[in-house]
């Protein structure tokens, strides 16, 4: 939602596209990779605390079976987007591949949803206009 109502606002020209796009994409990669370090730093115990839930069990197993394919499809899903860069982490996955499948993907994943902001913008705005009395 942040990204589209971010890209609706500036293609309506109330903020800058450019400023908007940057402060998106930068305040996304901090996220995951504050979410890929705190993997790192507390996996031992983060791990241990979560590793017979089901939920990480199949994320584990997912990233394991799928690897670079579920870190790049994972950062489209919403909630998952911010919860595979820990596990990345706690899983023991190299920084560098983190960054590089990671980054990538939310440079994809920004743009493709920034650009729809844009181009569908306009129908969403004439429709909350004509629902606002």
């Amino acid at each position: 939602m942040t990204i589209i109502s971010g890209a609706i606002l500036s293609h309506t020209g109330v903020i800058n596209s450019w400023i908007t796009y940057f402060c998106i994409l930068s305040g996304l990669l901090t996220a995951i990779t504050f979410a890929y370090f705190a993997g790192k730093l507390f996996g031992t115990k983060i791990k241990h605390r979560f590793q017979h839930h089901k939920h990480f069990v199949k994320a584990e197993l997912i990233l394991n079976k799928s690897g670079n394919w579920a870190m790049c499809i994972g950062l489209f899903i919403p909630i998952v987007r911010y919860v595979l860069p820990l596990v990345m982490g706690l899983s023991g996955v190299q920084y560098r591949k983190f960054a590089l499948i990671s980054y990538s993907s939310a440079l994809l994943w920004t743009i493709t949803y920034f650009t729809a902001g844009i181009y569908f913008g306009d129908p969403i705005l004439s429709t909350l206009h004509l629902l606002h009395f």
